[in-house]
């Protein structure tokens, strides 16, 4: 998703989501709000022959992405294109209803 695709106030983060597997060839993904909220995108299969390759997790995050507050409930959904769909929702509903409970709700 390029920096124009995103809602207003959010921004893909720097910070290295993928420190732990390298090795993994399907990097997690950071997004945050100027606030100290984050919709984060990880893979939710093992990368291997008997995993799941194109399910994925997204979550809603209070904190900053070094520090996460509270964690609501991930989303799993299949296919990248899919759960990139979700993160933009949740972030365009954050913007709308102003709370992380609030944005899950209305997604």
């Amino acid at each position: 998703m390029s920096q124009d695709d995103l809602p207003e106030g959010w921004h893909e983060s720097t910070v290295d989501q993928n420190a732990a597997e390298r090795y993994d060839p399907r990097p997690p993904i950071l997004y945050e709000a100027d606030d100290e909220v984050c919709v984060q995108v990880v893979p939710a299969g093992a990368n291997g022959p008997h995993g799941d390759e194109d399910r994925w997790r997204v979550a809603l995050l209070e904190g900053t992405s070094l520090s996460p507050e509270r964690v609501e409930a991930a989303t799993e959904v299949e296919g990248r294109d899919d759960a990139m769909a979700l993160a933009r929702d949740l972030m365009a509903a954050y913007n709308e209803q102003g709370s992380v409970e609030d944005a899950r709700h209305a997604i």
